[in-house]
């Protein structure tokens, strides 16, 4: 885990990375540096970096220009 990093219970958030409310991250998944989890959405896998999920089960539907 980074300095930029944020536990939580044994999910991870790294630098930038935006979680949108009402939004659900199952135990152990990593919402990797610059990534969206839109509102409402359930995060199931881990997320790519500079990408945007949204859904439930969340899945990719584009990505951040770095």
């Amino acid at each position: 885990m980074g300095p930029n990093s944020t536990m939580a219970g044994t999910s991870m958030l790294n630098h930038g990375a935006h979680v949108g409310p009402n939004a659900s991250i199952l135990d152990g998944k990593v919402v990797n540096k610059h990534s969206v989890l839109g509102m409402n959405s359930c995060a199931t896998k881990d997320l790519d970096e500079f990408s945007v999920y949204f859904g439930l089960p969340a899945k990719n539907i584009g990505i951040i220009q770095k």
